[in-house]
C-alpha cells in the first residue's frame, strides 16, 4: 500500500509528506464508506467523506455527494414541516414516520373518485379562468386529510378546495404499509 502511494506521489510530484497525507486519508476514508455501506442515510459519514474529497480535491465526487445529502435533508425538512402541517392518524403508520411526498421513490396514489370542481357564477361572470395548484394530505386509507392552496387564483380557491376534499386515492403502499401521501394536485376551470 505504501509504495503503490509512492509511486502515486511520484507521478504526481507529491513530496513525501504529501504521500503520507494521501496515506493517512485512507483510514478516514475507508471508515466513513463503511459506515455509509451500513447506514446510506448516515449524515455524518457523508460529511466526513465529503471533506476528504475537498481535501484530496476530488471535486466532483464532493459536489455528487455534498448534493445526495443536501436532498436528504430538504426531505427530511418537508416530512417534519408536513407532520407540523398535519397531524398523524393515530396507530395509522409507526411514531415519527411522518407523511411521505410523492416523487422519484413515491409514486402518485391512484385517484378512485374525483369531484369536479364547481364553477362559481361570479368567477364565470368575471370571467376568471385557469388553474389552481392545491397540496393534499392523502390519510392512510386515501381519504384528503387536510388540503391547501399553492398557486391561489382570485375567486376560485374555495371551489378548487371543496373539489379536492371529497375526493378518494388507493391507499399507498411502502414497504407494505400504507403511508399519509403528499402531493400536489392542478384543478382547472374551467373544465373542459
Amino acid at each position: 500500500m505504501v509504495r503503490k502511494l509512492l509511486v502515486i506521489g511520484v507521478v504526481c510530484g507529491l513530496s513525501w509528506s504529501g504521500v503520507q497525507a494521501l496515506q493517512s486519508q485512507q483510514g478516514p476514508e475507508q471508515d466513513a464508506l463503511r459506515r455509509l455501506a451500513t447506514q446510506p442515510r448516515d449524515l455524518t459519514a457523508q460529511l466526513d467523506l465529503i471533506r476528504i474529497y475537498l481535501d484530496t480535491n476530488r471535486l466532483a465526487d464532493a459536489e455528487l455527494l455534498l448534493t445526495k445529502a443536501l436532498n436528504q435533508v430538504r426531505e427530511q425538512r418537508i416530512i417534519a414541516q408536513q407532520a407540523a402541517m398535519a397531524p398523524e392518524v393515530a396507530g395509522a403508520q409507526p411514531a415519527g414516520s411522518g407523511p411521505v411526498r410523492v416523487g422519484s421513490a413515491i409514486k402518485e396514489p391512484t385517484l378512485i373518485r374525483r369531484v369536479p370542481p364547481a364553477y362559481p357564477q361570479i368567477a364565470q361572470a368575471a370571467k376568471v379562468e385557469g388553474v389552481v395548484i392545491v397540496e393534499l394530505l392523502v390519510g392512510v386509507d386515501g381519504t384528503v386529510k387536510s388540503a391547501r392552496v399553492l398557486r391561489p387564483l382570485p375567486l376560485l380557491d374555495q371551489a378548487a378546495l371543496d373539489a379536492v376534499r371529497q375526493w378518494q386515492f388507493a391507499p399507498t403502499l411502502l414497504n407494505g404499509v400504507p403511508v399519509e401521501v403528499i402531493m400536489t394536485v392542478p384543478v382547472k376551470f374551467p373544465e373542459r
